[in-house]
């Protein structure tokens, strides 16, 4: 079993949120003020650079459940999947941006992808 962080179109609410159907809910988290959240027009990206705190949910995931949303996020060509350190001394998998090529995007305010 293994730990996923989801900060975007993988949240409740979102687009891609039934792909994690299978998934155990934990809750509502934030990672620890060491990141950037970008937004990409319809969706965002994180920065493995920065200092702000961003929200999320995690979640438990299966390994195959795992490797369909790394099909989905474009890991490793485009999102890389890293871990990503959490609030309460946890950490989790989360997709990363490349950050040369993406610190110049727009930054999420407050760390948190809202639906638009």
């Amino acid at each position: 079993m293994n730990k996923l962080f989801v900060y975007g179109t993988l949240k409740k609410q979102h687009s891609r949120n039934h792909v994690l159907g299978a998934a155990e809910f934990l809750g509502e988290i934030k990672t620890l003020p060491k990141y950037t959240m970008v937004n990409l027009g319809s969706f965002p990206g994180v920065l493995e650079y920065g200092n702000d705190v961003l929200s999320g949910e995690l979640y438990i995931v299966e390994e195959k459940l795992l490797e369909l949303c790394d099909l989905i996020e474009g890991h490793p060509n485009f999102y890389t999947r890293k871990l990503i350190f959490l609030e309460k001394n946890t950490n989790a998998w989360a997709y990363f941006l490349d950050y040369e090529r993406y610190k110049e995007y727009p930054k999420v305010m407050e760390g948190d992808w809202k639906i638009i």
